[in-house]
């Protein structure tokens, strides 16, 4: 994977994650998408039809498993999950999801800052 496209990638995670945090529902949550089908790196990385098969993601070799595992990805996922309004079992907390938003945003932002330091 070429270097560049690499650091674009992590970057437009990192953008994507920004636009997250600033949610306050989880309608907005929703339209913006926190699954791997509007993650840049999914999208360049994912080998297969799920999102283990992510190949050389930088999220994977980082944490060394797939489907961010690993990642604060995961807490965030299983609270925007949980607090579905249809069928999940908690309310939907703006500042709660900020935080989590924010530490995967940082989480990816440290990413990006090891992989720009590689080149």
């Amino acid at each position: 994977m070429p270097y560049t496209q690499k650091i674009q990638a992590i970057s437009m995670s990192v953008e994507h994650w920004r636009r997250l945090e600033k949610c306050k529902t989880h309608d907005e949550v929703v339209e913006e998408g926190c699954s791997g089908d509007e993650c840049a790196l999914c999208l360049l990385y994912r080998t297969g039809n799920t999102c283990d098969t992510c190949g050389k993601c930088p999220v994977a070799l980082k944490t060394g498993k797939g489907d961010c595992a690993g990642s604060p990805y995961g807490n965030a996922e299983e609270y925007f999950t949980d607090s579905d309004p249809q069928d999940g079992t908690i309310t939907f907390d703006a500042e709660q999801w900020r935080w989590l938003a924010k530490a995967e945003r940082v989480f990816l932002y440290k990413l990006l800052l090891e992989a720009s330091e590689e080149k």
